[in-house]
């Protein structure tokens, strides 16, 4: 998965669902884990569960 694929990604009881454009992948990581490894320029959090490309 490349971070340039990723169009949103979802936490959702502990599990992070990440939709690509290739696909949905899980991890088990944090919301804010995967914000501090994104571009903020390129990634907003829509809803406190919810971070999508722009």
């Amino acid at each position: 998965m490349k971070i340039n694929d990723i169009v949103y990604a979802v936490i959702n009881q502990g599990e992070l669902t990440i939709t690509t454009t290739q696909g949905k992948f899980i991890a088990h990581e944090t919301l804010n884990w995967l914000k501090s490894h994104l571009d903020s320029q390129r990634f907003i959090q829509v809803h406190r569960n919810v971070l999508g490309s722009v």
